[in-house]
């Protein structure tokens, strides 16, 4: 171990992401998100052609230009939204695909139920 006058001290760290002005009022109840992301997403599973940046526009998240990335009104990056809409599209398809076989297996125990 370290002699007490060694230890290093630690600094507190900010956290820009508090500080973050938000275009909604966040729900206490029910799905949590942004609106504009369910949106998005609900334009995506509507039409699976469109183009993750056409959905996310189509959510309401505008786009600007700076430094050669492009951010949207919140300051998150384009690239981050993408992301964040793949992987809702995706663990909605599994959400989906696990009710499928929820169902499934109550029809199979059903049908066993009524043969004995």
């Amino acid at each position: 171990a370290m002699p007490p006058s060694k230890k290093l001290k630690s600094k507190p760290i900010s956290n820009p992401k508090k500080s973050r002005k938000l275009n909604y009022i966040p729900s206490k109840l029910g799905r949590k998100g942004d609106p504009r992301m369910h949106r998005a997403l609900k334009a995506r599973l509507d039409n699976p052609k469109l183009s993750l940046l056409d959905a996310l526009t189509q959510g309401g998240f505008e786009f600007h230009w700076k430094d050669g990335i492009s951010y949207d009104s919140d300051n998150v990056q384009l690239g981050q939204r993408k992301n964040q809409l793949s992987r809702r599209l995706r663990l909605y398809k599994q959400n989906q695909n696990h009710n499928k076989v929820e169902e499934l297996e109550k029809r199979v125990n059903s049908a066993l139920c009524k043969q004995n």
